[in-house]
């Protein structure tokens, strides 16, 4: 699917408004976010001095990471084999989509149904929402309180889901200092596809309130579009990375050695600046040995 993001943030002195338009696919653990993150001038205008493409690929195996100012040519590319986490956090990012899934960070990868399925005081009772008759379920956890307006006509999707986390209330493991933080999800409109009810249109607001009184918030407009659920992902080169050979190649987990990209591959970087290192290297281990 396309995703367009226009995000609203308030109370940070340093942020204003900006976009994301990426295209993102999903299929069993793999998943890729492509497309640009821009900032908008005092005229609403993209500033072209502030506009970046982004490339998040999650293959299974690895996670591949690569973007760079749109006016300028690729430098590099980060890559890691130990990204389950990551994974998760991307999931649940409001600039990669997370609410749309039901996903939002805070509640140790837990999703809103999760959190609602462990809550030991569960409540369930009808209510009208936006002309709509919906079963509203509410529940505490540790995580906070956790309430989704669930409409029985579309699936038993849910039409508006909110976390509210007071003082105490933990962000994954532990708590935060906060007076109040509020998660709350709006779906504006669904669309219908092969008998599935699929985000067409949606907001998101979250908004905290600091012990000190500081108040942020950040407010996401999403628009989806050019939805296909059962796609060939093969045939358009999904969950691949289109690299030039010989890109430099940044290794996570492994730093110190020089790696760079080669017919869809990671390999070591052996030029003579390596060799010198590696010489380096011994010459220190063998005076160590002495």
């Amino acid at each position: 699917m396309q995703i367009d993001i226009n995000v609203v943030p308030e109370g940070y002195p340093d942020k204003g408004p900006y976009g994301v338009t990426m295209k993102f696919r999903h299929d069993n653990g793999r998943a890729e976010w492509r497309g640009r993150i821009f900032k908008y001038d005092e005229y609403g205008n993209i500033d072209p001095n502030m506009d970046h493409t982004i490339n998040e690929i999650f293959t299974g195996k690895r996670h591949i990471s690569f973007g760079n100012p749109v006016k300028e040519s690729l430098r590099g590319a980060l890559v890691s084999t130990d990204f389950e986490e990551d994974f998760k956090d991307f999931m649940e990012n409001p600039t990669e989509g997370g609410p749309l899934w039901g996903r939002i960070y805070g509640n140790n990868h837990k999703t809103i149904a999760e959190l609602l399925a462990e809550s030991k005081d569960l409540t369930m009772h009808q209510e009208v929402l936006d002309n709509t008759p919906c079963f509203v379920l509410e529940g505490t956890t540790k995580y906070g309180r956790t309430t989704a307006w669930i409409d029985p006509q579309m699936n038993y999707s849910a039409l508006k889901w909110t976390i509210e986390k007071k003082s105490g209330d933990l962000f994954n493991d532990k708590p935060k200092p906060i007076d109040s933080w509020l998660a709350e999800f709006d779906l504006v409109r669904f669309i219908q596809i092969d008998g599935q009810f699929i985000p067409e249109q949606a907001l998101f607001n979250l908004k905290t309130t600091l012990k000190d009184g500081q108040k942020h918030s950040s407010r996401q407009e999403y628009k989806i579009s050019n939805i296909r659920l059962n796609p060939d992902f093969k045939s358009m080169g999904a969950f691949e990375a289109d690299l030039p050979n010989g890109l430099r190649i940044y290794s996570k987990e492994v730093t110190g050695i020089k790696y760079k990209w080669k017919d869809g591959e990671v390999v070591p970087d052996v030029d003579g600046a390596t060799f010198e290192e590696i010489d380096t290297m011994m010459d220190e281990i063998k005076k160590e040995n002495k």
